[in-house]
């Protein structure tokens, strides 16, 4: 019994994992940065864990570290993309706003036509 939990936790959370990724493209920006920071804190129990117990399996923990790690670094590369595209769809609903400048000849201060 304990052997499938050993097995099956760590491809349930890569699963989880690229599920996660997955959804996180249609997200808002707040919720992304919170989903980074949970992969963060997660990954940080991961190894406080690991130096606590004493019989932890060392190939587990690296697994389960590789698996957060790998998906933090894709989760961070999501949310700078969206970010970058956030800001080109605001440049974009600026530019327009903006009135178009009309094409007119130059006009010299004091000389009536």
């Amino acid at each position: 019994m304990t052997l499938g939990w050993l097995i099956g936790l760590p491809a349930a959370a890569f699963v989880a994992v690229v599920a996660l990724l997955q959804a996180m493209r249609r997200l808002s920006l707040r919720t992304q940065f919170v989903m980074l920071a949970t992969m963060g804190v997660s990954l940080g129990f991961l190894l406080l864990v690991m130096v606590q117990t004493p019989r932890f399996p060392l190939w587990f923990g690296v697994l389960l570290i590789a698996v957060v790690f790998f998906a933090s670094i894709a989760g961070t590369r999501i949310f700078l993309r969206s970010l970058a595209t956030e800001d080109r769809e605001a440049e974009d609903a600026t530019r327009a706003d903006l009135p178009e400048p009309r094409p007119s000849g130059i006009q010299i201060p004091g000389a009536h036509s």
